[in-house]
């Protein structure tokens, strides 16, 4: 699945931390796969300060795609379901949130 810097970053903020050894596994790998590598920090300007993450503007349309089997689908789904019930969701998950719930 494509994404954007944005929806990598909100991805990773989701992925549970608990779970069985399998599960725990594909989140490891989900976690590399979001993260940004060398040549992405420089090309997009990505920058970690006080607690933020930007990015040049420019970048803002920059996509990798990120392979999602049916198991790492399935506890991204429950997350986003989950966060929704407990409507903690901010308009930061809106794109991610209809890429992975077909809204």
């Amino acid at each position: 699945m494509e994404l954007t810097i944005l929806e990598r970053l909100m991805l990773g903020s989701i992925l549970p931390q608990q779970g069985d050894i399998v599960s725990l596994k594909i989140v490891q790998d989900l976690k590399l796969a979001v993260a940004f590598t060398e040549k992405e920090i420089a090309d997009c300007e990505i920058d970690h300060k006080d607690d933020r993450i930007t990015w040049n503007p420019e970048a803002e349309e920059y996509l990798k795609e990120i392979p999602i089997g049916p198991k790492a689908m399935t506890l991204i789904v429950g997350e986003l379901e989950k966060r929704n019930e407990e409507k903690v969701l901010v308009a930061d998950f809106i794109s991610l949130y209809d890429k992975f719930m077909g809204e």
